[in-house]
């Protein structure tokens, strides 16, 4: 019983989570796609356009499959793939110096890439 009510709390945090994200990404589709565009890294420059809509569509979608009982291990699942290449990607923006905030939006894009790093980890941990 206790497991369920845990995994039921990492649930709702992570659909909260993209939730927020997905809709702040876009509700400043322009911002978030041109942040992409920004990017050091040519292949996200060049797949930018494509990547401003797949990354946000991909969270909101995520959401529904967390939501329902039976698909709910399937969404842990993209959950985490989801946020483990999001932590490759902070990992190499950190590690290339790059001064381009987070384009995740709200609060979030507030933080530094350091600290962007943690909250992505503690996610993937849940």
């Amino acid at each position: 019983m206790k497991q369920n009510i845990f995994i039921e709390i990492i649930c709702f945090f992570l659909i909260l989570l993209f939730f927020y994200s997905g809709t702040s990404k876009l509700i400043e589709h322009d911002r978030f796609a041109f942040q992409l565009m920004m990017s050091p890294f040519v292949s996200i420059k060049r797949l930018s356009s494509f990547i401003s809509w797949v990354i946000p569509i991909a969270e909101l979608l995520i959401i529904p499959i967390l939501i329902i009982d039976k698909s709910r291990i399937y969404g842990l699942y993209f959950s985490v793939l989801l946020l483990s290449i999001f932590e490759i990607y902070i990992v190499a923006m950190f590690v290339s110096g790059s001064k381009i905030p987070c384009s995740c939006g709200g609060f979030i894009s507030q933080m530094n890439w350091k600290k962007h790093l943690l909250f992505n980890a503690i996610f993937i941990l849940l």
